[in-house]
């Protein structure tokens, strides 16, 4: 018995090891052989994954999905403008950006106008919002020559094309020994890249204004669905209806409790709602925020789709400017989902002031885009007018972005909320 239980034994050891080294090999592959990025497929890697060790849970199948180093969406196309699948508020008019600015300079004059302003953004696209900001504040003598920007850009190939619209196509980055890179933007703004919010200097900055754009939607979320009165999480597995030559995926609910579990045990989730999301990411950056400005003087605003309650499973992809399925070709597509910002305000808790969110309609409006309109159609051509027109409409409409984009601001404690938001 001795002698069958040691067998027993090491033979339990030996399919631990070998499926532990299955595993490993599965998700290291790509990287141990070198394989070129033009080999490289994304839907197979998962495909394997998920045969090696069970169904992924949605983070992780959204977090491969958008930045595996191989094939992740983001690491490899162009996402924005009309070449690319989806088009940010910024992009489609400047008056978005414009208003932006104006608001800007209002919480800074609201705040004593100290010197310097630094424009901090995560996650800055082509840096177009950037650069609108920059453009207005410039028009505004209390504040021209006295701004400086920080960009939290992880992309050297975005970290470009920023610095070619902020600062001309022939420049390049120079050394900085605490950013990978400065240069003198158009506006005669110092502008920074950094690798993370962290690396941004927090001491003698000035007023800080962090602004996030569409930056929290793109953060991977678990989701979890009610079933008999208990919770479970929604899991992808593979379709094992099709082969591996043509592979696929599905959604499934896993039939017991898994760790992830434990970040909706700490929500607050009303007694109706049967199936919810959360994001655990942004919960910790906003809360990184909050820990910021309680150190020194300024706000964030963060501008993005959502709601102020639990509003079902909203995770969905956009190929093409359309809506595309999310389990189809991962990599290929943007994925996304609503940001809840009661989420967000309990995140913050006792360490900040939670303001809105409001419509984008409303703030924008607020902040007199139709007066800038009017100004702007006055002095351009036909074709020119019609599309600030268009892009004004876009911005603006109930049924289009005018109420499912909200704006959301973080101060610190106890702070008044700024024009127009209310507490």
């Amino acid at each position: 018995q001795s002698a069958s239980r040691s067998q027993l034994t090491t033979k339990s050891r030996t399919t631990v090891k070998m499926r532990l080294c299955r595993c490993l090999s599965y998700f290291w592959m790509p990287f141990i052989h070198g394989r070129a990025q033009s080999s490289f497929s994304l839907p197979s890697h998962l495909h394997q994954l998920i045969l090696a060790r069970g169904p992924l849970t949605v983070f992780d199948f959204m977090r491969e999905s958008l930045t595996n180093p191989l094939g992740g969406y983001y690491m490899q196309r162009e996402a924005l403008g009309q070449q690319g699948d989806f088009i940010t508020s910024p992009e489609i008019s400047q008056l978005f950006g414009e208003m932006v600015g104006v608001w800007c300079f209002h919480v800074w004059r609201q705040n004593g106008s100290i010197r310097p302003l630094r424009l901090v953004e995560l996650g800055p696209g082509r840096g177009t919002l950037t650069s609108d900001v920059l453009r207005t504040l410039s028009q505004f003598e209390d504040i021209s020559n006295n701004v400086e920007v920080s960009l939290v850009e992880v992309s050297p190939r975005m970290r470009r094309l920023q610095t070619q619209l902020l600062a001309g196509e022939s420049t390049h980055l120079s050394d900085d020994s605490h950013s990978v890179g400065r240069v003198m933007s158009r506006f005669d703004a110092p502008v920074s890249w950094y690798d993370t919010l962290d690396d941004v200097p927090s001491e003698d900055c000035g007023f800080t204004v962090i602004l996030a754009n569409e930056f929290l939607d793109a953060l991977p979320i678990h989701q979890f669905i009610k079933r008999d009165g208990r919770w479970r999480e929604i899991l992808i597995d593979v379709n094992r209806k099709l082969t591996e030559a043509n592979v696929g995926f599905r959604f499934v609910v896993s039939p017991v409790a898994t760790p992830s579990l434990t970040y909706l045990m700490g929500q607050d989730v009303p007694s109706h709602v049967d199936c919810y999301e959360v994001c655990p990411d942004a919960g910790v950056i906003i809360q990184h925020i909050a820990k910021r400005l309680s150190k020194t003087s300024g706000i964030a605003l963060i501008a993005d789709y959502g709601s102020d309650s639990p509003c079902g499973l909203t995770l969905r992809g956009f190929k093409g400017h359309d809506v595309h399925d999310v389990l189809d070709n991962p990599g290929g597509a943007d994925l996304t989902a609503d940001v809840d910002f009661a989420a967000l305000r309990r995140a913050v808790g006792s360490l900040g002031t939670c303001c809105g969110p409001v419509s984008q309609s409303l703030f924008l409006h607020q902040m007199g885009i139709e007066v800038r309109l009017g100004s702007l159609l006055s002095s351009v051509s036909v074709e020119q007018g019609k599309e600030l027109q268009s892009g004004y409409e876009m911005l603006t409409a109930s049924d289009k972005m005018g109420e499912r984009f909200k704006f959301f601001v973080v101060c610190r404690l106890n702070s008044s909320c700024p024009y127009p938001f209310y507490t």
